[in-house]
């Protein structure tokens, strides 16, 4: 028997990196999605200028997104628990997304990422009906926005430290 299991742990280390499914980490890294992202770069977080920022994680940390929305709110935390690729510019993501200290919500999206821009396509929250489909925020018909990558400026400096200060729901 053990020497059946050890087999079996060589050939599963021995397989080329090709053949083994992609850590979310490393997914992300390909689509160039690590850092912060907002519908303007300059202008401060605000409802209508959300900013999402994606922490690279530790070694074996989840990767984590942090969603703001400006003063007076919180920021949204979500931890990335699964993700593969669809297409050469798509990605379904698994997310739990937390709604308070002791509430969590499973949610699966589908996201664009090309050309510097993000976009959420698809979210479906478990045991509900789709939030988004097709790009289209389902209660509003309205398009969902499209995030840019912000380079270094002083509101991406800022996101990264208001990141680690702003409270979390909960």
């Amino acid at each position: 028997m053990r020497v059946c299991a050890a087999i079996v742990l060589i050939a599963m280390l021995s397989a080329p990196a090709s053949a083994r499914k992609p850590s979310v980490a490393e997914l992300f890294n390909e689509f160039g999605l690590f850092g912060v992202w907002a519908i303007n770069c300059e202008g401060e977080p605000a409802i209508d200028n959300p900013r999402a920022t994606l922490l690279r994680p530790p070694p074996s940390g989840p990767v984590i997104e942090n969603d703001d929305t400006g003063p007076g709110t919180y920021v949204n935390h979500y931890t990335i628990v699964a993700a593969r690729r669809l297409g050469e510019d798509t990605l379904s993501v698994k997310v739990i997304y937390r709604t308070g200290a002791r509430h969590q919500q499973l949610q699966d999206q589908v996201w664009r990422v090309r050309d510097n821009e993000w976009r959420t396509l698809f979210n479906k929250p478990k045991g509900e009906p789709a939030r988004v489909k097709d790009g289209i925020v389902v209660g509003s018909g309205s398009e969902t926005p499209v995030l840019h990558r912000c380079e270094d400026t002083p509101v991406k400096r800022r996101a990264v430290r208001l990141g680690q200060t702003r409270r979390f729901p909960g």
